[in-house]
């Protein structure tokens, strides 16, 4: 098989996959969340830009690259809100870079659902009129906080005081 490109009109197909790390966290506990950017081709996408928005009900902890070309990143301070936006000046067909998020999820009850939302672009045209529908991806974590748990020793023995119909522990 071969690629027939058009070095005159370049077209890329970037693409963005999000993913949850563990589908569930605890109030005050962290979401994490994995993210895969790869160009699909059939030309090198120029200008490429990856942001990701901190989800509501949580706050920004880390955004790390783990493989791949090296993106030049720039992310919120440790417990605010906002985007991290990663750019490369070029990502070759086939390549494929892969970070992971971490967000704090805030004081929310259960059943709240943390949705984080990645989007990829490039000054390169898209392919396939244009095919931007992987350009954006969400993935989220629902909120399970466990209920507060008492736990004493094993094996309490208390004596029952004389007349009475048992003793208070």
């Amino acid at each position: 098989t071969f690629t027939v490109v058009d070095v005159d009109n370049p077209k890329a197909d970037l693409a963005v996959s999000k993913g949850a790390i563990s589908g569930t966290a605890a109030s005050g506990g962290q979401a994490l969340f994995s993210l895969q950017v790869t160009n699909n081709g059939p030309d090198a996408a120029s200008a490429v830009q990856l942001s990701d928005d901190v989800p509501a009900n949580s706050t920004f902890l880390s955004f790390d690259q783990l493989a791949g070309p090296v993106f030049t990143c720039t992310s919120p301070n440790v417990g605010e809100t906002g985007s991290t936006v990663c750019t490369i000046t070029s990502l070759a067909r086939g390549e494929t870079a892969f970070f992971v998020a971490s967000y704090q999820v805030g004081s929310v009850p259960n059943g709240t659902v943390i949705s984080n939302t990645a989007t990829v672009t490039s000054s390169t045209a898209d392919v396939v009129n244009p095919d931007v529908d992987n350009n954006t991806s969400t993935a989220t974590v629902d909120v399970l906080n466990t209920p507060c748990q008492l736990s004493t020793q094993e094996n309490i023995t208390v004596s029952a005081d004389t007349g009475q119909a048992g003793a208070v522990v």
